[in-house]
């Protein structure tokens, strides 16, 4: 009977685990997306020679046309914005940052700093992107 309860324990333990594993893998997913199309917008803004105003508020448009992610997933929100002229051209870097309700928040082996007291973690994904004179309009 003891050895039922055990192999019970151990795999509820392991679903659980797999259980985070996927929901941040597909959390990391989504922002990557979410802030792939922030960037794609804000780099055509660019492109088209338009201000510094017009250039972020297309990074908001393409980062609030990504989906909801549904309730482990919350919705992405800037974390960083620069768009700066640099020698040569411009220089654009977004970074979004989105928190994850863990199923089991207990079994995350990682520093407990970046949890929430509610479980819930951050996820972060910045990219960057230089464009040259030559290609602006």
């Amino acid at each position: 009977m003891i050895d039922k309860a055990a192999s019970l324990f151990m795999v509820t333990a392991a679903a659980l685990l797999v259980g985070n594993v996927i929901v941040l893998y597909l959390a990391s997913a989504y922002n990557e997306k979410a802030c792939l199309a922030a960037v794609y917008e804000a780099g055509k803004a660019c492109l088209a020679g338009h201000d510094q105003r017009r250039i972020m508020r297309a990074a908001y448009l393409g980062l609030s046309h990504s989906p909801n992610g549904g309730y482990f997933i919350e919705h992405p929100h800037f974390t960083e914005y620069h768009c700066e002229d640099v020698q040569g051209g411009k220089k654009l870097t977004i970074q979004t940052s989105t928190f994850v309700r863990l199923p089991a928040p207990m079994l995350v082996v990682m520093s407990k700093d970046n949890i929430s007291d509610d479980g819930r973690l951050a996820i972060h994904k910045r990219f960057q992107l230089d464009i040259p004179n030559s290609a602006q309009n």
